[in-house]
């Protein structure tokens, strides 16, 4: 235990924070990407249905 706080400098304590700040920034950025690629996903997906239903009745009916 002794050693162990020995360890808990303010110079370790600071680094120790730095890395946690970065991995969560980065793990974050991570999430809202995909999120965002996601949302990109599903709007494509609903512009190309729309896109080929407007065609369909397009070519079917006479406008």
């Amino acid at each position: 235990m002794l050693e162990c706080r020995k360890l808990l400098t303010d110079s370790n304590i600071e680094r120790i924070a730095t890395a946690v700040s970065t991995a969560c920034e980065t793990d974050r950025d991570t999430t809202f990407i995909k999120s965002i690629k996601a949302a990109i996903q599903e709007a494509d997906t609903a512009i190309e249905n729309l896109c080929s239903g407007k065609r369909w009745r397009w070519g079917r009916t006479p406008i």
